[in-house]
């Protein structure tokens, strides 16, 4: 709906049509290359970690890649979790809930400290998650995946398609 905006607004509206082509056809692209790679009923997560130690779930319209992951490859978010919340702050009592089967964190850390990351991967909550034991944990640039215009939107599919296939490959070896 934003593209189409934008192009009626500039006199494009051809401009527009052929961008959402191009975006459906990425997305197709991208659910046909993860067939046979992801179980049809796996569960991704989008999580984010703040310097102050704040652990965030996000949905398909907050950025962090949600727009990509859901709505584009059509991937199915935990159950715990809905779109009622596109944010939702979480206690590591309440993770192992919301928790995914393929899990995709970004770290707010402007300082570069550190310090929430490394008190996060120590703690027993954390380390007994599946996606972590059976590494299908992803870290995420929080630059890359913080926007979520259509142009970012649209390059995420392939990062997360790029992601997936290569960590499933790595872990059968």
């Amino acid at each position: 709906e934003t593209v189409e905006l934008f192009g009626d607004l500039v006199g494009a509206p051809d401009k527009a049509e052929a961008f959402i082509a191009e975006f459906e056809k990425e997305a197709a692209e991208g659910r046909e290359r993860l067939k046979g790679v992801v179980d049809e009923n796996a569960t991704f997560g989008i999580y984010e970690l703040t310097d102050k130690g704040e652990l965030w779930t996000f949905g398909d319209n907050a950025g962090r890649g949600g727009q990509a992951l859901y709505n584009a490859l059509k991937l199915k978010m935990p159950e715990k979790n809905s779109n009622d919340n596109q944010t939702l702050q979480l206690s590591m009592e309440l993770l192992p809930e919301y928790a995914a089967d393929y899990m995709f964190l970004t770290v707010y850390d402007p300082e570069k400290k550190g310090e929430a990351l490394e008190n996060l991967q120590a703690s027993a909550v954390w380390s007994n998650l599946d996606a972590v034991k059976n590494n299908h944990l992803f870290m995420n640039d929080f630059d890359t995946f913080y926007r979520y215009d259509p142009i970012a939107i649209t390059e995420q599919i392939d990062l997360f398609v790029d992601m997936i296939v290569e960590r499933t490959e790595a872990n059968k070896k």
